[in-house]
Protein backbone atom coordinates (compact mmCIF):
# COMPACT_ATOMS: atom_id res chain seq x y z
CA UNK A 1 0.00 0.00 0.00
CA UNK A 2 1.36 3.26 -1.43
CA UNK A 3 1.40 6.09 0.69
CA UNK A 4 1.01 9.80 -0.40
CA UNK A 5 2.24 12.84 1.41
CA UNK A 6 1.78 15.96 0.16
CA UNK A 7 3.85 18.89 2.02
CA UNK A 8 2.16 22.41 2.11
CA UNK A 9 4.25 25.25 3.56
CA UNK A 10 2.86 28.54 3.95
CA UNK A 11 5.59 30.98 5.09
CA UNK A 12 4.63 34.34 5.90
CA UNK A 13 7.40 36.61 6.79
CA UNK A 14 6.44 38.96 9.31
CA UNK A 15 9.55 39.97 10.92
CA UNK A 16 13.36 39.84 9.48
CA UNK A 17 14.10 38.23 12.61
CA UNK A 18 11.48 35.43 11.40
CA UNK A 19 12.81 35.42 7.61
CA UNK A 20 16.42 35.48 9.08
CA UNK A 21 15.83 32.19 11.01
CA UNK A 22 13.78 30.53 8.14
CA UNK A 23 16.60 31.45 5.42
CA UNK A 24 19.10 30.03 8.17
CA UNK A 25 17.00 26.75 9.00
CA UNK A 26 16.41 26.63 4.48
CA UNK A 27 20.64 27.19 4.50
CA UNK A 28 21.20 24.69 6.45
CA UNK A 29 18.69 21.95 4.90
CA UNK A 30 19.88 23.59 1.94
CA UNK A 31 23.63 22.39 2.32
CA UNK A 32 23.08 18.54 3.69
CA UNK A 33 21.30 17.82 0.72
CA UNK A 34 23.97 18.98 -1.87
CA UNK A 35 26.34 17.58 0.52
CA UNK A 36 24.37 14.03 0.88
CA UNK A 37 23.54 14.01 -2.87
CA UNK A 38 26.70 14.94 -4.45
CA UNK A 39 29.16 14.99 -2.17
CA UNK A 40 28.47 12.05 0.14
CA UNK A 41 31.49 10.32 1.83
CA UNK A 42 34.02 13.16 0.34
CA UNK A 43 36.02 15.36 2.57
CA UNK A 44 35.41 19.24 2.11
CA UNK A 45 37.56 21.57 3.16
CA UNK A 46 35.83 23.92 5.81
CA UNK A 47 36.70 27.27 2.95
CA UNK A 48 34.71 25.11 0.44
CA UNK A 49 31.34 24.48 2.12
CA UNK A 50 31.68 27.98 3.58
CA UNK A 51 31.80 29.35 0.37
CA UNK A 52 28.84 26.47 -0.89
CA UNK A 53 27.02 28.01 2.22
CA UNK A 54 27.18 31.39 1.14
CA UNK A 55 26.18 30.74 -2.09
CA UNK A 56 23.38 28.86 -0.92
CA UNK A 57 21.94 30.99 1.67
CA UNK A 58 22.67 34.62 -0.89
CA UNK A 59 20.53 31.38 -3.47
CA UNK A 60 17.89 31.24 -0.83
CA UNK A 61 17.47 35.04 -0.05
CA UNK A 62 17.55 36.63 -3.10
CA UNK A 63 14.16 38.04 -2.78
CA UNK A 64 11.15 37.69 -0.07
CA UNK A 65 10.29 34.04 -1.61
CA UNK A 66 12.61 31.92 0.43
CA UNK A 67 10.49 28.57 0.64
CA UNK A 68 10.20 28.75 -3.36
CA UNK A 69 13.72 29.50 -3.99
CA UNK A 70 14.82 26.45 -1.12
CA UNK A 71 12.14 24.11 -3.55
CA UNK A 72 13.99 25.72 -6.50
CA UNK A 73 17.52 24.94 -5.32
CA UNK A 74 16.48 21.42 -4.02
CA UNK A 75 15.25 20.75 -7.34
CA UNK A 76 18.00 21.65 -9.71
CA UNK A 77 20.66 19.59 -6.63
CA UNK A 78 18.38 16.27 -7.24
CA UNK A 79 17.99 16.37 -11.15
CA UNK A 80 21.91 17.67 -10.96
CA UNK A 81 22.38 14.33 -8.65
CA UNK A 82 19.91 12.09 -10.94
CA UNK A 83 21.56 13.57 -14.23
CA UNK A 84 24.95 12.08 -13.23
CA UNK A 85 23.99 8.93 -11.96
CA UNK A 86 22.07 8.20 -15.38
CA UNK A 87 25.03 9.15 -17.07
CA UNK A 88 27.27 7.16 -15.01
CA UNK A 89 29.33 10.50 -13.96
CA UNK A 90 30.42 11.21 -10.48
CA UNK A 91 33.03 12.96 -10.16
CA UNK A 92 32.42 16.94 -9.08
CA UNK A 93 34.55 19.26 -8.41
CA UNK A 94 34.89 21.13 -4.88
CA UNK A 95 31.01 22.49 -3.36
CA UNK A 96 32.53 25.93 -3.91
CA UNK A 97 33.71 24.96 -7.71
CA UNK A 98 30.47 23.40 -8.76
CA UNK A 99 28.34 26.48 -7.54
CA UNK A 100 30.50 29.03 -9.53
CA UNK A 101 30.71 26.87 -12.43
CA UNK A 102 28.41 28.64 -15.37
CA UNK A 103 28.14 25.36 -17.70
CA UNK A 104 28.96 22.53 -15.42
CA UNK A 105 27.60 22.95 -12.44
CA UNK A 106 24.78 24.72 -10.73
CA UNK A 107 24.40 27.52 -13.49
CA UNK A 108 24.44 24.43 -15.91
CA UNK A 109 21.22 22.97 -13.91
CA UNK A 110 18.76 26.40 -14.58
CA UNK A 111 17.42 25.17 -17.55
CA UNK A 112 16.55 21.62 -16.59
CA UNK A 113 15.25 23.24 -12.83
CA UNK A 114 13.31 26.08 -14.81
CA UNK A 115 11.55 23.01 -17.32
CA UNK A 116 10.56 21.29 -13.82
CA UNK A 117 9.30 24.02 -12.06
CA UNK A 118 6.96 25.09 -14.77
CA UNK A 119 5.89 21.44 -15.78
CA UNK A 120 4.74 21.64 -12.16
CA UNK A 121 2.81 24.22 -12.98
CA UNK A 122 0.52 22.60 -14.92
CA UNK A 123 0.73 19.22 -13.64
CA UNK A 124 1.47 19.92 -9.86
CA UNK A 125 2.27 16.27 -8.82
CA UNK A 126 5.70 16.23 -11.25
CA UNK A 127 8.27 15.44 -9.73
CA UNK A 128 6.48 16.24 -5.88
CA UNK A 129 8.45 13.53 -4.40
CA UNK A 130 11.39 15.82 -4.40
CA UNK A 131 9.59 18.43 -3.34
CA UNK A 132 8.45 16.27 -0.49
CA UNK A 133 11.99 15.54 0.21
CA UNK A 134 13.04 18.68 0.39
CA UNK A 135 10.72 19.55 3.16
CA UNK A 136 11.45 16.32 4.69
CA UNK A 137 15.16 16.86 5.18
CA UNK A 138 13.74 20.50 6.63
CA UNK A 139 11.42 19.34 9.12
CA UNK A 140 13.96 16.38 10.26
CA UNK A 141 16.71 18.92 11.57
CA UNK A 142 17.10 17.87 13.99
CA UNK A 143 16.13 14.41 13.60
CA UNK A 144 13.72 12.75 15.99
CA UNK A 145 12.70 8.99 15.55
CA UNK A 146 9.04 9.99 14.67
CA UNK A 147 9.79 12.21 11.71
CA UNK A 148 12.36 10.17 10.90
CA UNK A 149 10.10 6.84 11.13
CA UNK A 150 7.51 8.54 8.96
CA UNK A 151 10.03 10.14 6.21
CA UNK A 152 11.83 6.78 5.58
CA UNK A 153 8.44 4.75 5.56
CA UNK A 154 7.77 7.14 3.10
CA UNK A 155 10.64 7.01 0.87
CA UNK A 156 10.81 3.37 0.97
CA UNK A 157 7.12 3.12 -0.28
CA UNK A 158 8.39 5.83 -3.53
CA UNK A 159 11.95 4.68 -4.87
CA UNK A 160 15.32 3.11 -3.52
CA UNK A 161 17.24 6.22 -5.16
CA UNK A 162 15.07 8.77 -3.06
CA UNK A 163 15.17 6.32 0.14
CA UNK A 164 19.12 6.24 0.36
CA UNK A 165 19.31 9.92 -0.09
CA UNK A 166 17.27 10.32 2.97
CA UNK A 167 18.93 8.17 4.59
CA UNK A 168 22.55 9.60 3.73
CA UNK A 169 20.81 12.97 4.69
CA UNK A 170 20.13 11.77 8.24
CA UNK A 171 23.06 10.47 8.58
CA UNK A 172 25.03 13.42 8.14
CA UNK A 173 23.10 15.70 9.75
CA UNK A 174 24.28 13.75 12.89
CA UNK A 175 28.02 14.63 11.93
CA UNK A 176 29.83 17.62 13.21
CA UNK A 177 31.51 18.78 10.28
CA UNK A 178 28.80 19.12 7.64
Amino acid sequence: METTIHVTVSVKETTDSKSNALAGSLTAAAWLIARSALWNGKKIEAPDQEEAQRFIHEFITRNRQHAQNYEELVIRLLAERFHRIQLGHYKIPSPATWFHDPVRGFQGTDKLGRLILNKRLTEQHYKGHWIDFAWAVWYSMPVTPVIFHRWRSHFAEISQSMLNLYLACMQNSTRTNQ
